[in-house]
């Protein structure tokens, strides 16, 4: 255990210029490992001694700070990360991460509430989908077809939903690709409704028990290790973009911690396995043909430089390191 003295002394060293006071709040809010509090004596108060793990997880969180400053967003990606997280506060939080998907079984408890029979869904469904297109609802933009929402909303909400072969070829059509057969979209509706089963999802992922949370944190891990093996073999492991990397478990990693739940509480945890066992022996044959990789790298690298450049700044500027 160490003192709160020597958990900012540690920062300081690492770069990071943490108040006590701001260390304290972290603390209240659940983003720290718990710590002891043990009376000083003949009231002078308590003490706060922390596990040395706190070092790593300061930083961890000052580093997702300067690339997302909502606090509500960050429970998730640092559980996700390995940090020390009350799972209460993640399963709270969850959701929060992903309020698009929230909206949408909102509209399904709606849509339920008004309909009498399985026919009854559908036509309230539609009666939606005409609804958020025309008045343009946050789950979409003003210009977004009726016909495309109402695909969304019956494929998420309605386990027995079939689009007409005639509403694929105008999606199709719009899409720009007005030679594909509507076969091929059939495999992707079966997945979404069966595979993983979207409509009851939320649900399923709320009665969920601790143990299914750390299996899908675990199967999580797994393929975020092998993508940051992959990054590192194609020359994306340097210190600078460290920022891109947290962006992307913070904006993806509650989608994939659902789309992970969705398929292990389906009995599809078998699927979660292969893909990641594919994935690993994928950065092992790049390892023995590294040229294999060359066209990604040649393709992200640029892309990766320039926003790592400052190029497409974050919106704000460095709160806790003292040298960015």
């Amino acid at each position: 255990m160490i003192t709160t003295a020597e958990l900012l002394q540690a920062l300081e060293e690492r770069g990071y210029h943490i108040s006590p006071r701001r260390l304290i709040d972290w603390d209240a809010k659940g983003l720290l490992p718990p710590s002891a509090r043990p009376g000083r004596g003949q009231r002078r108060g308590r003490a706060h001694l922390w596990p040395d793990t706190a070092v790593e997880q300061a930083a961890l969180v000052a580093d997702m700070l300067e690339v997302h400053r909502r606090v509500p967003y960050l429970y998730v990606p640092l559980w996700l990360l390995g940090a020390d997280i009350d799972l209460r506060l993640v399963r709270q939080h969850l959701w929060k991460s992903l309020s698009s998907v929230d909206f949408f079984y909102d509209l399904r408890s709606e849509a339920m509430a008004g309909a009498q029979d399985a026919e009854d869904f559908k036509d309230e469904l539609s009666r939606l989908a005409v609804q958020l297109a025309s008045k343009g609802q946050r789950a979409c933009d003003r210009t977004t077809d009726a016909e495309e929402v109402e695909i969304a909303l019956g494929t998420m909400l309605d386990p027995d939903y079939q689009p007409t072969n005639d509403l694929l070829r105008r999606l199709l059509a719009r899409s720009g690709q007005p030679n594909a057969s509507p076969k091929q979209l059939r495999p992707i509706f079966k997945f979404l409704q069966k595979d993983l089963a979207l409509a009851t999802l939320r649900d399923r992922i709320r009665r969920a028990s601790d143990g299914d949370w750390h299996r899908a944190r675990v199967a999580w891990q797994r393929g975020y290790t092998a993508l940051q093996q992959l990054g590192a073999l194609a020359g994306l492991s340097r210190p600078e973009w460290r920022p891109l990397a947290l962006r992307f478990v913070i904006q993806l990693g509650p989608a994939a911690l659902v789309f992970l739940f969705g398929l292990q509480l389906n009995g599809r945890a078998f699927l979660v396995e292969r893909w990641t066992a594919s994935l690993e022996e994928f950065v092992d044959d790049v390892r023995r043909e590294p040229d294999a990789l060359r066209p990604f790298a040649t393709f992200l690298v640029p892309r990766a430089e320039r926003l790592a450049s400052g190029a497409s700044p974050l919106p704000w500027g460095p709160r806790f390191r003292r040298n960015s």
